[in-house]
């Protein structure tokens, strides 16, 4: 668990980091080694999970890689947004920072105590941006803030 305070907003106690897997830690399939190796660590501390539709065919691969939990939404029952904020919800969103790009990752953003959207090379939705309460360019700064939370009350302070 990690553990702070955003003067202004108040205590934060994340128990779990929920990641959308293509376009935010991955590129074209691919999770760099530095992101990695900040997933790894970041999951001795808390809950790690991915959250993904799949596109690559890859997600319980790199969720074992990772040593993450790992759920495909599949929007056949619900749409994959709501499906995404469902687990958030589920995990105990006041718990919870959610990490994505996509239109599909903006109810999760949204839902989580704190959502952090990555506009990286596949861009993020500006439903994604509107939703979040902070805007990184890597995945590797997403993992560093959280792993460094003095970075997130810098940001988020009041």
């Amino acid at each position: 668990m990690i553990v702070f305070s955003i003067p202004g907003v108040g205590d934060v106690r994340v128990e779990n980091v929920v990641f959308d897997l293509n376009g935010t830690l991955s590129m074209n399939g691919v999770v760099p080694p530095e992101v990695q190796s900040k997933v790894r660590q970041l999951s001795k501390t808390v809950n790690v999970v991915l959250l993904s539709s799949d596109t690559r065919g890859n997600l319980a691969e790199v969720g074992e890689m990772l040593g993450a939990r790992w759920k495909r939404v599949s929007g056949q029952a619900l749409p994959e947004d709501v499906e995404k904020e469902k687990v958030v919800e589920e995990l105990g969103a006041e718990n919870t920072i959610a990490v994505g790009n996509g239109r599909n990752d903006a109810l999760m953003l949204k839902k989580a105590k704190i959502g952090i959207v990555v506009i990286g090379e596949e861009g993020a939705s500006s439903t994604a941006i509107m939703n979040a309460d902070i805007v990184v360019t890597s995945p590797l700064q997403a993992i560093e803030m959280i792993l460094d939370p003095q970075k997130i009350v810098a940001t988020m302070r009041r």
